[in-house]
């Protein structure tokens, strides 16, 4: 395995821990692959008082002092794939949540920015 694969997978799998931590969240699927595209987590999250709500998460991982930083490697084209693919998710979910949103969490190398709602198509 390669350093940037190997990179990802910690990612992701930090990314998973701190987001189940940070909103008491269940994760429902890591890895959703479809031939179009892949959904890195996804989870179910409900606040008190509220219908539960699904939360796809792009993880983006990039060492310090990259060129492109996470977030901006989310490419027209990657949310159109990534938009696919959410599709199909939704399209076979069938648990309680009413709404959806998408997430992007990027490591630079030394800190998380995690971006709430960023869109969904």
């Amino acid at each position: 395995m390669d350093s940037r694969h190997e990179l990802g997978i910690r990612a992701e799998s930090d990314a998973a821990q701190w987001f189940s931590r940070q909103f008491q969240a269940r994760l429902l699927a890591r890895n959703y692959a479809r031939r179009y595209g892949e959904i890195d987590l996804v989870f179910e999250i409900q606040s008190a008082g509220e219908a539960p709500e699904l939360v796809f998460i792009e993880v983006r991982a990039r060492t310090a002092g990259g060129w492109v930083n996470g977030v901006e490697s989310v490419t027209p084209r990657k949310r159109a794939r990534l938009s696919r693919t959410i599709a199909h998710f939704l399209a076979k979910y069938r648990g309680p949540a009413k709404s959806a949103r998408f997430d992007i969490m990027a490591w630079d190398g030394r800190a998380w920015t995690h971006l709430n709602n960023v869109w969904l198509e």
